[in-house]
């Protein structure tokens, strides 16, 4: 006579179709929130350097007899930036200055003189999740 319990070993189809459902689903709800997570850090990187940059400047300008820097570029030169920042959305190091903001990624920095402070801006197009458009951070 068999015995019936030693001929069953291991889990039945039923049951791993329900642990892989189970799996399904808590994947299907940290995922997403997970996504948000990493979207709000690196806004929150992107307005970091982009508060580095535009400290840079006020800097430079005091340092430099009221004289603005010309490019990004130039504050990394000259030492009032370690490295050139990176727009973290993108993960852009470009600088553009002219034209306005045109979406490609990086920065814009607009060199408007020594009489007028430059304008200094994500260079992206869109808004985030709170309705701020990137370009005016």
């Amino acid at each position: 006579m068999l015995n019936k319990e030693k001929n069953k070993k291991g889990f039945t189809i039923v049951e791993l179709v329900i642990v892989i459902i189970i799996i399904g689903t808590l994947v299907a709800i940290i995922v997403p929130t997970f996504l948000i997570q990493v979207e709000q850090a690196e806004i929150s990187a992107t307005k970091a350097n982009l508060n580095s940059i535009r400290s840079a400047q006020k800097l430079y300008f005091i340092e430099n007899d009221r004289h603005n820097p010309p490019t990004i570029q130039s504050m990394v030169d000259s030492g009032y930036l370690r490295v050139f920042p990176e727009e973290m959305l993108t993960s852009s190091k470009a600088e553009k200055n002219a034209g306005g903001v045109d979406g490609s990624g990086g920065w814009y920095y607009e060199y408007r003189g020594d009489t007028q402070e430059p304008i200094i801006k994500v260079n992206l197009l869109g808004k985030d999740k709170n309705g701020m458009a990137f370009s005016e951070y």
